[in-house]
């Protein structure tokens, strides 16, 4: 009921030949056709359509005597869409402080395939390193990624590095996105800072695990957990993939 019009012939019109068995149309109903098209956008929506053939006798233009419909159903492709977060997607370099950072972005893929590069010409060459072997080659299923602490090459400061995320829908339909990022020359998060290490880390546990009580998820209890970054404001100033656990210990302890 979306879409309703219809198409009247005679008996003249019949006899011309344009609606005999023949899938030959007259220009009526192709201008039909062209205003259902264009009031959906360019194409059908999805869904199921009923094409209604009903035959009038001259003394009766209101009462069918007879009618026979055709349904048929159009399903459309879904388009595949990945939206970065962070990093932007871009080829301009994003100054990236953080050598644990978590990378996020919007989609409807199934699932997504994560790899990185290093950029060891700096020219943010796309096609260049795409056939290379990355430093990460992992598949996920929810939208963000956490660079591991170990098992992988780290990321080096004052390095350059492309970030390529590609991802599928039902029906074949394939995006992706790229983005480049080039890591500081004073890494905040890596084993020597102070931010992160053990002693922040145990303070920062103990104060998440005074906060959810019993209801504390079995990871923050193990001992072994380490702070890596958080987001979120503190004081109206919104951190993003900030590893200052000094600021985060502070915040809690409100």
């Amino acid at each position: 009921d979306n879409f309703r019009g219809y198409v009247r012939q005679t008996n003249n019109s019949l006899a011309s030949g344009t609606w005999r068995l023949s899938g030959r149309t007259d220009d009526g109903a192709r201008d039909l056709l062209r205003e259902i098209v264009q009031s959906a956008g360019g194409r059908f929506p999805s869904g199921s359509y009923t094409l209604l053939f009903e035959l009038f006798t001259n003394n009766d233009d209101n009462n069918a005597v007879d009618e026979m419909p055709i349904t048929f159903v159009i399903q459309n492709q879904q388009e595949a869409y990945i939206d970065l977060i962070y990093p932007p997607a871009g080829i301009e370099p994003t100054e990236i402080s953080n050598p644990f950072p978590t990378i996020r972005w919007q989609g409807n893929a199934n699932s997504y395939r994560v790899r990185i590069f290093q950029d060891p010409t700096v020219s943010a060459n796309i096609a260049l390193v795409r056939n290379t072997v990355p430093m990460i080659d992992e598949t996920v299923v929810s939208p963000s990624y956490q660079y591991p602490t170990g098992g992988v090459r780290q990321l080096q400061p004052g390095q350059q590095y492309i970030l390529l995320i590609e991802g599928e829908v039902s029906g074949g339909r394939r995006a992706e996105a790229i983005a480049v990022f080039r890591m500081s020359e004073n890494l905040s998060g890596n084993s020597a800072s102070a931010s992160n290490s053990p002693a922040v880390s145990d303070e920062i546990r103990r104060l998440l695990l005074e906060k959810y009580g019993a209801n504390a998820p079995d990871w923050l209890r193990d001992p072994r957990t380490r702070f890596v970054s958080f987001d979120g404001p503190i004081e109206g100033v919104e951190y993003t993939n900030s590893t200052d656990g000094d600021a985060l210990a502070r915040a809690l302890n409100k």
